[in-house]
């Protein structure tokens, strides 16, 4: 159930029909809540919850004391698991698409849709059936990358099999991560294979890992590939720093909130998931973004809190191949300094990680932290 602003019900999202504000296009469709104060539109848009032209209401969850989360996801808390041991790593979508892949290769072009639909889409896994409908749309999509792309693709088989050892490389940082998060939730991960557009993202059904935008080998030909695509595409052996990064999300979505508006809300949020992840990992996975913002981070944050508590993340976050004169997600830097300022700062180091996990108030966070566009130590003189 979901109430406006002024406490009237709106119903439930199965019925909720409205105006959705999304990349400055308006789409007319159901909703669906994901986690934390996202929520997805048919087609594959996600979006932050948002005033939207034309639809005075602001929609917003029932917010419960301890889970906020969980009242969006109508998840029965008792079905969270709090251990690491427990949490799974699901790859049957992967070996479903080679199914598909061969048996494809050997079919009639004109059945090739069908068979990849009957293999790998119906028989998704509920990580695939929510990775479709976030991050690749319909089988027709996945096909297009796959033809713009099939060199890549093809190589990505010999990358599958190092995936069996994710589990328990997995849970050694699950267990570090409970050891600095005591309280931490454990999902299962799902590894799927998509369409180029997402390495990773979160959901109710736990976390979702883009294969083929995580899975590039020292042989790949990645000459089919964009120059965007040639940057960012990772390796298996990064895994699991892009895993608990998504992890600390969930924690976020489960204690504090995932749903703000602002650019600063927004870039905390991402910042604080790569920081937690390095403190667990001793690794993040915007190295590449840090080694070029590093130099210029006086600059940026002139620029940044200029425009910080605007709805508007273009040039600071969620780029993607859009990048022009720098990294598509400087914000993620900025972010991660001011979180790494409130942490330095903090006479507990425990507390402040809960404080960051839990943070509702940005603007209040960022004035707590100190940070002021310089090196974390000379934020807290």
């Amino acid at each position: 159930m979901l109430w406006d602003e002024t406490g009237d019900p709106l119903g439930s999202w199965d019925a909720l029909h409205t105006k959705l504000a999304c990349a400055g296009r308006c789409y007319s469709e159901f909703a669906k809540p994901l986690i934390g104060g996202i929520y997805a539109v048919r087609g594959g848009v996600q979006f932050n919850v948002a005033r939207c032209p034309g639809f005075r209401r602001f929609i917003q969850l029932c917010i419960c004391a301890l889970a906020p989360t969980l009242a969006a996801a109508d998840v029965d808390p008792s079905e969270l698991n709090f251990d690491p041991d427990k949490a799974r790593v699901v790859v049957d979508d992967l070996h479903r698409f080679w199914k598909a892949w061969d048996k494809a290769a050997s079919a009639p072009d004109e059945d090739r849709r069908g068979i990849f639909q009957q293999i790998y889409f119906d028989a998704a896994s509920p990580g695939l059936r929510s990775f479709i409908e976030l991050r690749i749309g319909d089988v027709d999509r996945l096909l297009s990358a796959i033809d713009a792309a099939p060199e890549y693709y093809s190589s990505l088989r010999e990358q599958t099999e190092s995936v069996a050892n994710l589990e328990a490389l997995l849970q050694d940082a699950y267990r570090r991560m409970q050891a600095i998060f005591p309280g931490a939730v454990f999902p299962d991960t799902y590894i799927v294979m998509g369409a180029l557009t997402s390495g990773g993202t979160i959901d109710r059904s736990g976390i979702l890992i883009g294969f083929e935008m995580n899975a590039r080998g020292p042989e790949s030909p990645v000459h089919e590939l964009s120059d965007w695509h040639q940057r960012v595409i990772g390796t298996v052996e990064a895994l699991p720093v892009l895993i608990v990064h998504e992890l600390v999300h969930i924690q976020q979505a489960v204690y504090g909130r995932l749903d703000f508006r602002d650019l600063l809300g927004q870039s905390i949020v991402e910042g604080a998931a790569d920081f937690i992840a390095e403190l667990a990992l001793g690794s993040h996975p915007s190295t590449g973004i840090h080694a070029w913002a590093a130099s210029r981070e006086s600059d940026l944050w002139a620029e940044f809190r200029e425009v910080m508590h605007d709805t508007e993340t273009a040039g600071w976050l969620y780029g993607g191949s859009n990048e022009t004169d720098r990294p598509a997600d400087v914000g993620y830097f900025i972010g991660y300094r001011i979180v790494e300022a409130y942490y330095r700062k903090a006479e507990d180091p425990s507390a402040a990680l809960r404080e960051i996990i839990e943070m509702t108030n940005p603007a209040e966070f960022l004035q707590r932290s100190g940070y002021t566009g310089g090196t974390p130590e000379s934020a807290s003189d």
